[in-house]
């Protein structure tokens, strides 16, 4: 029979499971492991998982860790804590693993003054060791929710929703983005107006930088996606995906390969939540999306 999936391995048709591995260690009475992420490196071998935030109870405070496989998730080694301060409010990490094995991790973290930002560290060593992480948003409001993807040199590109632009009383997100290299210098992928709001964004990149395509959920709800062709300096007008009015549409996933980029979501436009992909090539018209 079939295995029920955690960490594991699926052939190339995934109408089977391998058998499954722990990727994190037991949890005690006062810890709380969760995944969040999986990736893998381009030779099949290296796989991570940002295994979420265990936290301890007793000293109030979350920490993230991360556990790295390189026969390709058959064995997993001792998680590696990847914070160096841990924080009370602290979770959602997202995990890359660039085309160089460097695995890079981002999450939100409440330790500068008790609100949430988003803060980045990386390995060099398949998980042995994690460089001091460094916070990559700025200004005001709450962040929440990064999403990560390397480049083949190893810099963390991300993207995240932001309350900077909408502080109370309209506490709204717009979606920011980020790079390792660039700690503090954050862009507004597509301005949107004080009621709107935007989430659940994902992101993708070239694997030289030059090229990143974001998308995300925004009132309406739409499923939207704009792009930058130069490293993220600016972006292009976001273009709209989703194709039909009806239903509401949820938690986008996207990936960009040699120029196409490619997205799914959950869409209800049925009535019932199905999923519906669609792909164009950057700067072409996108297509009707299908089931």
């Amino acid at each position: 029979g079939t295995s029920t999936l955690a960490t594991g391995g699926a052939d190339a048709r995934a109408y089977t499971w391998n058998a499954s591995s722990m990727a994190s260690t037991a949890s005690t009475a006062q810890e709380a492991n969760t995944i969040h992420g999986v990736s893998i490196s381009p030779d099949g071998k290296l796989v991570a998982t940002g295994s979420g935030n265990s936290q301890m109870y007793h000293r109030s405070e979350s920490h993230v860790y991360c556990a790295v496989s390189e026969d390709g998730g058959a064995t997993w080694p001792v998680q590696t804590r990847v914070d160096s301060v841990g924080a009370f409010e602290l979770g959602s990490p997202s995990v890359d693993v660039g085309a160089n094995g460097d695995v890079g991790v981002a999450w939100y973290d409440s330790r500068a003054g008790g609100v949430p930002n988003i803060f980045y560290s990386n390995s060099t060593d398949a998980g042995a060791t994690f460089a001091d992480d460094v916070m990559i948003s700025s200004g005001g409001g709450r962040k929440y929710n990064p999403s990560l993807a390397m480049d083949s040199s190893g810099i963390g590109h991300m993207v995240w929703h932001d309350e900077r632009d909408k502080p109370w009383p309209y506490e709204r997100f717009d979606i920011y983005y980020g790079r390792s290299d660039l700690p503090g210098a954050n862009v507004r992928v597509a301005p949107s107006g004080s009621a709107e709001q935007q989430q659940s964004a994902d992101v993708g990149v070239s694997d030289d930088g030059n090229t990143i395509a974001v998308c995300w959920v925004q009132t309406g709800p739409d499923i939207k996606v704009a792009s930058s062709t130069d490293s993220g300096l600016s972006f292009a007008t976001p273009d709209i995906v989703s194709d039909v009015a009806d239903g509401v549409r949820y938690v986008p996933s996207m990936c960009l390969d040699r120029g196409q980029v490619h997205v799914v979501w959950e869409d209800y436009r049925r009535g019932d939540p199905n999923i519906y992909y669609s792909t164009t090539v950057l700067s072409d018209a996108w297509p009707p999306a299908i089931l």
